[in-house]
């Protein structure tokens, strides 16, 4: 099962009182560009829509899924504003309101982040192109690295040790890579993070 468009109704209930988070950061604000497995749902706004949308003011709804709704990340909506699109299709029912509340800041955020340009969030998306994704001894340290952050993160006792060791995986893998891409990773851990701390807790 899926989140339903229910469901993310309620996570944007506990947006509606909630302050700027970052320089005049206001979630509640964003419009969100939402798919629930059938349609796709545009909430948060009331701009001029072509006439392939129906629905009253502050939401809209496309029948079956918009093809610019792609990926939970930040769009242009048909050249109009820009938008937070969500695929709760493919997020867990398991996610409690607070977390897809935080799902939802985290998407917003990167919309903000294309409004107000910064060298705070810039990556070079070509240096993902070239990735050597077919390096085995990269993939390998990148599994074991996530694997190690995992265990820290959730151990009582011994995380250090853990921390550790995903920095060694770390280490390993950032030697195989070039310096194009070691800098690609850092600048998109910094784009990431920085969406991270916006994050309802």
């Amino acid at each position: 099962m899926a989140q339903t468009i229910e469901q993310f109704h309620l996570a944007l209930s506990l947006l509606q009182n909630t302050p700027s988070l970052w320089s005049d950061f206001i979630p509640s604000t964003t419009p969100f560009l939402v798919f629930d497995g059938q349609d796709s749902w545009l909430l948060q706004a009331d701009p001029p829509l072509p006439a392939n949308w129906q629905g009253r003011e502050g939401e809209w709804c496309f029948r079956g899924r918009h093809p610019q709704l792609n990926a939970n990340t930040a769009i242009r909506l048909d050249d109009l504003l820009p938008a937070a699109t969500i695929l709760l299709s493919d997020l867990p029912d398991t996610l409690s309101t607070r977390h897809l509340t935080a799902f939802a800041v985290h998407e917003a955020f990167h919309v903000y982040q294309g409004q107000h340009p910064s060298s705070a969030w810039n990556a070079d998306e070509f240096s993902a192109l070239t990735y050597p994704v077919g390096d085995e001894q990269v993939l390998i340290a990148r599994a074991m690295e996530t694997h190690a952050l995992h265990r820290a993160l959730h151990a009582e006792r011994d995380w250090q040790d853990w921390a550790r060791a995903a920095l060694g995986w770390r280490e390993q893998r950032f030697n195989r890579l070039s310096a194009a891409h070691q800098a690609y990773e850092r600048a998109l851990e910094q784009v990431e993070g920085l969406c991270c701390l916006n994050r309802i807790g």
